[in-house]
């Protein structure tokens, strides 16, 4: 197994470089194609929380990833959906972010032109602005949207500890493509088994 661990330390919700391994978002979407295709990877999988969420599904539609596991993520970057909705977190790297101009800043758009192979889109329905920004994918093909129930904000914690994450991968990593239960299923257990 291969694995690409991301930060984005602009916090430009990975729009921008990636200090020591790109300088650009085109860049790095073409340095992570060429390790695949010089490995002979064939089996894509991204996940990400909050603003690595966002990263996660949008690294999904642009490499034509075959699973996206994205939780509590922010969608829609522009500031035209964030005032509307009240959405005022982490106000000065949007405002930076918007005045960049960066493409691609609502993931729904990227994901009806580039579909990625099948995302998961977890978030918990206590905290209104993770909901707003989650249910905007619904509808979308191969993007399911979830609400789990539980975490508030730290849903990828709280799933985790529950090893629900590590189920899903489990699955998805398989040689077969064989989920014995749905991920709706794998949720209420874990949202019900005693912590």
């Amino acid at each position: 197994t291969h694995k690409i661990f991301m930060r984005d330390s602009f916090q430009h919700w990975y729009h921008s470089a990636c200090l020591g391994f790109s300088p650009s978002l085109p860049h790095t979407i073409a340095s992570i194609k060429a390790y695949i295709d010089t490995h002979g990877i064939t089996k894509v999988i991204t996940i990400g929380s909050s603003m690595g969420g966002h990263g996660a599904l949008m690294f999904a539609c642009l490499l034509q990833a075959d699973h996206c596991l994205s939780i509590a993520p922010q969608i829609n970057l522009n500031r035209e959906f964030l005032l509307p909705n009240n959405d005022l977190r982490w106000q000065a790297k949007m405002t930076e972010i918007n005045m960049i101009g960066y493409d691609d800043l609502d993931l729904c758009d990227l994901a009806r032109r580039s579909p990625p192979g099948e995302a998961l889109v977890y978030y918990h329905s206590v905290l209104g602005l993770d909901e707003i920004h989650a249910k905007t994918l619904t509808g979308l093909p191969n993007i399911v949207v979830q609400d789990v129930g539980i975490g508030e904000h730290e849903v990828a914690y709280a799933l985790a500890k529950r090893g629900t994450i590590t189920r899903i991968l489990r699955d998805r990593l398989s040689p077969i493509a064989y989920y014995p239960k749905t991920d709706a299923s794998l949720l209420y257990q874990a949202n019900n088994r005693e912590t």
